[in-house]
């Protein structure tokens, strides 16, 4: 069956906070949520989410992670105006500025493990696009919203669910990502010279 996978990334750490969490989103009309992941911490459980994800063999994978690197970093151009000592800006992308987000630099653990997922995933034949739930929240209307309000407009969009973390409801919304990049509504991106963070267009199902 046609579906999607979103996948909320957290860095690999042995800490209570933040977990990877992956959830299955199928094109229906209307959309329909399947199961949703919690992957154990540490290398295993990348591992264990790309077993969960090669079961589904999804259309797109939406990662909520930083997936290229500031330009200043991967630049080969020795005459580069952008990257003169002193001047280049390595701690953060383009496109991480562009949708107010925080600087890669703060992001390496997630960003590192992002960029290496996504190249063993697209290695396995899956394309992979990068997310970033709080962005697609502004694009839907969702400032500064609780969880649950983000939720319950998810719902709206991709059918009830139960959740327990926030993590969960990160997936959910990286997912509707997927399934409206593969609707064709790529109207909802925002676009750097050094990256691209995909959005839930406004007002798409």
């Amino acid at each position: 069956m046609d579906s999607v996978v979103g996948v909320d990334l957290s860095g690999l750490t042995s800490g209570a906070r933040g977990h990877t969490v992956a959830a299955e989103l199928f094109l229906e009309t209307p959309l329909r949520l399947g199961e949703r992941f919690i992957a154990p911490r540490g290398v295993r459980g990348d591992q264990l989410l790309g077993e969960w994800i090669d079961e589904r063999r999804p259309r797109v994978i939406a990662i909520d992670a930083p997936l290229t690197l500031p330009h200043s970093v991967l630049c080969v151009d020795s005459d580069c105006p952008r990257c003169e000592l002193g001047s280049a800006e390595y701690l953060a992308r383009d496109v991480d500025r562009l949708a107010a987000g925080m600087p890669t630099a703060m992001l390496a653990a997630i960003a590192f493990r992002g960029i290496y997922m996504a190249r063993k995933l697209r290695e396995r034949g899956y394309e992979v696009i990068e997310t970033y739930p709080a962005a697609a929240y502004r694009a839907m209307g969702a400032t500064g919203k609780t969880y649950d309000e983000r939720a319950a407009l998810l719902m709206d969009r991709a059918g009830a669910f139960q959740w327990t973390i926030a993590d969960e409801v990160d997936a959910v919304c990286s997912a509707l990502v997927a399934a409206n990049y593969v609707a064709g509504r790529h109207e909802g991106a925002i676009c750097g010279d050094d990256g691209t963070i995909w959005l839930t267009a406004p007002g798409a199902p």
